[in-house]
């Protein structure tokens, strides 16, 4: 969705992996990479993951990894040929940031967006193959309201299209936002969870 700035060619990502794939941000991560063409490889989390393996097939995602905390980055290299992925959305916190780092291929990039779920501690030695680590912040990348309107635009166009369908998973009142958090930590959610006041 967001284009690099005038002049600048990026090459494309063949494989992206997506941790934490029933975040609330999810399932449109994974229909923006099928609809760039990127294989999509998207590690699951725990035991409750039926659905999460059913729901993210229509989302666009080529293979489906069950995990129960870290540990897939040797299926994700056998899904890659040994090479890892090129990229890695981790919205899964510290449980998966060191296996999303392990899934990667030399210098492939870690989009780490859980903070929600726990704040690893690393150092910078520890980051293997010379990979690259992000903290990717939206007002980082859409700095103006132009760009806010012309992006919002794009992603409506595109639900409109019927490219990308959100999903609402669950609704709650504001007063049981605890027990939304609760859920999303389960890992018994898909979609988005809405807070209604």
């Amino acid at each position: 969705m967001l284009r690099p700035p005038p002049g600048c060619q990026l090459p494309p990502l063949p494989t992206a992996t997506q941790d934490q794939a029933h975040h609330p941000r999810g399932k449109p991560r994974v229909r923006n990479d099928s609809h760039t063409g990127e294989p999509a490889r998207r590690p699951r989390g725990g035991h409750a993951d039926r659905p999460h393996r059913r729901g993210r097939r229509p989302a666009g995602a080529d293979h489906v990894v069950v995990w129960s905390g870290g540990g897939f980055e040797d299926r994700i290299k056998e899904l890659t040929g040994g090479e890892g992925a090129d990229v890695v959305y981790d919205g899964g916190g510290t449980p998966t940031f060191r296996s999303s780092q392990l899934s990667l291929r030399a210098h492939g990039v870690h989009a780490y967006y859980g903070p929600i779920m726990g704040i690893p501690t690393f150092t910078p030695m520890d980051l293997p193959n010379s990979i690259l680590l992000s903290y990717p912040v939206v007002h980082d990348h859409v700095r103006t309201r132009e760009a806010l309107v012309e992006h919002t635009g794009e992603i409506f166009d595109m639900i409109l299209a019927g490219t990308l369908t959100p999903r609402i998973g669950r609704r709650y009142a504001l007063k049981d936002a605890a027990q939304a958090h609760a859920d999303i930590a389960s890992r018994t959610t898909t979609g988005k969870l809405l807070l209604l006041p």
